[in-house]
């Protein structure tokens, strides 16, 4: 409990102070490419119709993944679906 109480005062210390103030603002993908590694993270297919979440994935990410539909219980729950006739 007291260390995240010192974190959090030291990251609002470092925000009032300016802490980032000499960084150019740029997005993770930007610094992840001058870097040369891959940033990423996992995603809802079915939100990506959504304007706003979709413009903030590509803005910041370079690599997405899927979040829920690989795991083995939807995959085994399609699989299922399949070998019964059922239309998904």
């Amino acid at each position: 409990m007291k260390w995240r109480v010192l974190v959090l005062v030291l990251a609002a210390a470092a925000l009032r102070l300016g802490f980032s103030a000499g960084v150019r603002d740029q997005s993770l993908r930007e610094a992840a490419q001058s870097s040369g590694v891959l940033i990423g993270t996992a995603v809802r297919p079915a939100q990506l119709s959504e304007a706003a979440y979709a413009s903030t994935l590509a803005r910041e990410f370079n690599m997405l993944e899927p979040e829920d539909v690989l795991k083995w219980e939807e995959v085994l729950a399609l699989e299922a679906c399949a070998r019964r006739g059922v239309a998904v």
